[in-house]
């Protein structure tokens, strides 16, 4: 009997001395997994880690940062740690477009062609968009490239790098790039040392510092005019327009973007001719001309100051798909490229669009009679202007095409019918910048 008794108490303290064992042991492996060491004092206590992430404005960026178990996304971060040595690494990724305009590409070029260069580290960092540790053609076109939506993300770098504040760079230009692969704050706590631990956020490829990286903080000034482009369409021949863009005030220009808007269904894309500007082939895309778009990002190359960009900027020639329509309708797209004008002193003008071309089309007649050599057109109009005239067969197939002047108001104007038609149905088609007309006739005999 008091052998069992004994039998079941040495179990139990066995079983109690069991648990003790494990509670202990779970409590340390969970200790050592939050504060990076081995072996724990019972005199340990939690130290304060507090930090900031601005921008070089001073303006704050928001950003992931983990460290042990916890984790925010803010611009102000604070930590309670055991001690041991930790390693803290801002990262954000989203929103490569952010802050990024023409300006930028403006900036990094003057800087490449020694006009005006960078002077601190940041801006280098922000310009060196491939990681080669130098500021060349590869940066800018990366750049552009991103700016016109050929490539949605930077290829080597993430939208955003944060470089501690108190890092010190021995040369200006660039900071080792081994070290700024990792983005990285290495640390150690003590017992009961606080630590306070700031990072500069660099937008990359913003070096006009125009990046908005918080909720509430819009760091983007730019002077607003009601209406910066216009444009104009006329007709090249029947098939083919031409809208030339002008500027509507004389402006030392620098760089222009935006999305242009047409119907895809009435005009086919065909060129773009230069004019006061020089528009390279990387300058534009046209990978979405199925959706009627077509994405513009011009800099100036090389930059040569002028006494302001006046006259046609370029020009482009459409082919019509629809006879009946008279011209393109253009828009600059809210959801593409965002419209600006870049003048040579950085500054970012807001960009309107508007049609110069009138439209009368309502306020014009003609009508044709004819007899065996001679089709007559007799009509009103508001304005002077040429017409374009082609006879074609019942197939489409052109006979003959002639350009005549109509002068504003009552007009009288006969063209001779070819000798070689026959008595068979024709078409005469009546081409000006405001209307299409087309009218069926048999050749008398």
């Amino acid at each position: 009997m008091i052998i069992n008794v004994l039998n079941r108490l040495t179990r139990f303290y066995l079983i109690v001395l069991l648990l003790l064992v494990l509670t202990s042991f779970e409590l340390i492996i969970a200790q050592v997994f939050i504060s990076h060491k081995n072996i724990l004092s019972s005199n340990d206590q939690l130290a304060e880690v507090t930090g900031s992430i601005r921008n070089r404005k001073g303006l704050p960026v928001e950003a992931g940062i983990k460290l042990g178990n916890d984790s925010v996304f803010s611009s102000d971060f604070q930590f309670a740690l055991l001690p041991g040595i930790y390693q803290i690494c801002p990262r954000r990724d989203d929103n490569p477009l952010t802050g990024i305009t023409t300006a930028d590409i403006v900036k990094i070029q003057r800087h490449i062609l020694g006009i005006e260069s960078f002077t601190n580290s940041y801006a280098y960092m922000a310009a060196d968009v491939n990681q080669s540790n130098t500021l060349t053609a590869a940066d800018v076109t990366e750049i552009r490239r991103l700016v016109l939506g050929v490539i949605a993300d930077y290829t080597k770098v993430p939208s955003w790098i944060f470089v501690p504040k108190d890092s010190t760079f021995p040369d200006i230009v660039f900071p080792s790039v081994s070290y700024f692969k990792t983005y990285c704050r290495h640390f150690e706590i003590g017992a009961i040392s606080n630590q306070k631990i700031d990072f500069i956020a660099i937008k990359m490829g913003d070096v006009t510092d125009n990046a908005a990286g918080h909720n509430y903080t819009n760091t983007e000034n730019r002077t607003i005019y009601s209406t910066m482009l216009s444009y104009s369409t006329e007709k090249i021949n029947p098939s083919l327009l031409s809208t030339t863009f002008k500027l509507a005030k004389e402006i030392d220009l620098a760089g222009l973007q935006f999305t242009l808007t047409f119907n895809p269904d009435e005009f086919d894309f065909y060129q773009i001719n230069n004019g006061n500007i020089q528009l390279t082939d990387d300058q534009y895309t046209l990978k979405d001309l199925a959706q009627g778009k077509i994405h513009i990002a011009w800099d100036q190359y090389p930059l040569n100051k002028t006494d302001g960009v006046t006259g046609n900027l370029f020009s482009i020639i459409w082919k019509k798909k629809n006879s009946s329509v008279l011209r393109p309708v253009l828009n600059l797209d809210p959801k593409g490229i965002p419209p600006l004008l870049i003048d040579q002193n950085l500054h970012e003008l807001d960009l309107s669009l508007k049609s110069e071309t009138q439209d009368i089309s309502e306020s014009n007649r003609i009508s044709i009679n004819q007899d065996n050599d001679y089709i007559y057109f007799h009509g009103q109009q508001k304005l002077n202007s040429t017409a374009f005239i082609s006879i074609t067969d019942i197939s489409g197939r052109v006979l003959s095409q002639e350009t005549i002047e109509l002068n504003e108001g009552i007009f009288n104007k006969k063209i001779k019918i070819p000798e070689s038609l026959n008595g068979e149905l024709y078409f005469i088609n009546v081409h000006t910048e405001t209307f299409y007309k087309t009218f069926k006739f048999i050749k008398l005999n």
